[in-house]
């Protein structure tokens, strides 16, 4: 006979990944502020500061994934199945939006020389990929602070700061 007990993390790997949130966050909100506005200045595209920005949006999904999964880890008993139904869209949306930033980090400057191929690509299937993305994503999130919100024993002032 078996006994099954939940599974715990170890509190370095908590630590990490609430330390990989924290950055994540940092760094979205610093990539956010620089990013360079490449409709009015096509140009920039082809520019270091889109490199720069775009790495760095790359590099906060990438630690946002392992964040998420501590945070979920952390209050998965407390918040039950809305934690769960918000967990996994956040990392879905999450996941898509890594290769999203990968595009627009390696493949738009390339293809920055055609505009035409460019804005094809946007109105068409990367568009709507984009459109759906966003959707999962922030679906996911504002699951999460409903989640948190109902939840005993974890801080509600935390909640607002996932919907909105």
């Amino acid at each position: 006979m078996s006994t099954s007990q939940p599974t715990t993390l170890s509190p370095a790997f908590m630590r990490r990944s609430g330390l990989a949130l924290l950055v994540s966050g940092v760094l979205t909100v610093v990539c956010t502020i620089a990013h360079p506005d490449e409709v009015a200045h096509p140009e920039v595209v082809n520019g270091a500061l889109w490199l720069t920005v775009h790495s760095g949006m790359m590099i906060a999904t990438v630690l946002m994934l392992f964040g998420l999964t501590g945070l979920y880890a952390k209050q998965a008993e407390q918040t039950g199945r809305w934690g769960a139904l918000g967990y996994v869209p956040s990392l879905i949306g999450t996941a898509l939006f890594i290769a999203f930033f990968y595009f627009e980090n390696l493949i738009m400057p390339a293809l920055a020389a055609t505009p035409a191929v460019l804005d094809a690509i946007f109105a068409g299937p990367l568009g709507l990929m984009l459109l759906i993305t966003r959707i999962i994503f922030a679906l996911g999130f504002i699951l999460t602070g409903i989640a948190i919100f109902r939840s005993v024993g974890l801080p509600r002032w935390a909640a607002p700061f996932l919907i909105g």
